[in-house]
């Protein structure tokens, strides 16, 4: 009864009433009761009807409006308590499996324009989830890309990551010591210890 009852809320958000929607998932919330896991279980719900309801539109050719309107969604439902804070990411995530590599560059540029806004740094660095969906949707993106074609895309990434997250973080330390030995680096010996190099 209540995964209807938010797919109706969400599809209300959808059609413009953004805060009638809150304010019905904010109730329902409250309904779930007052323990951290079932508001957990219930961010759980909302998140992946949202999904579901961001999946039906990914079959259809996807607008700069409409997207903009599905991060205005899941930002508001993850600012209100009512889906996890990691909500715009996985938005982001599921456009780039979604898309071809094209398509990715522009919806990198969206999502590299509105961070401060859809993913902030105080945020990111406070939620573990949204870490690693940070990271996983990088990750999946790079893989995808040319070694050779696209590297200035994937620098882009890159300096996305290395903006948000800090350098102390465990995605950016090589923790079990793996290093190139294959890589062997010849020094030219100079016979002459008086030369200056300038």
């Amino acid at each position: 009864m209540a995964q209807q009852q938010v797919a109706v809320l969400l599809q209300q958000a959808v059609n413009g009433d953004l805060k009638g929607c809150l304010q019905g998932l904010k109730t329902l919330s409250e309904s779930a009761g007052p323990a951290k896991e079932e508001k957990n279980n219930f961010k759980a719900q909302v998140s992946i009807e949202l999904r579901r309801v961001f999946d039906d539109k990914l079959e259809a050719e996807l607008s700069a409006e409409e997207l903009e309107k599905f991060l205005n969604i899941a930002k508001g439902l993850s600012d209100a308590d009512v889906a996890h804070e990691a909500q715009t990411l996985q938005i982001f995530a599921d456009l780039f499996d979604a898309r071809t590599i094209e398509d990715s560059k522009k919806y990198w540029t969206i999502l590299e324009e509105n961070q401060q806004r859809l993913v902030p740094v105080e945020q990111l660095r406070g939620s573990l989830r949204a870490e690693l969906l940070l990271l996983q949707l990088s990750n999946a993106l790079l893989a995808r890309l040319s070694k050779v074609i696209d590297t200035n895309f994937s620098g882009r990434i890159q300096l996305f990551l290395s903006r948000l997250l800090p350098l102390d973080h465990k995605a950016s330390l090589n923790l079990s010591g793996n290093f190139n030995s294959q890589n062997v680096t010849a020094f030219e010996n100079s016979t002459d210890d008086n030369e200056v190099c300038l």
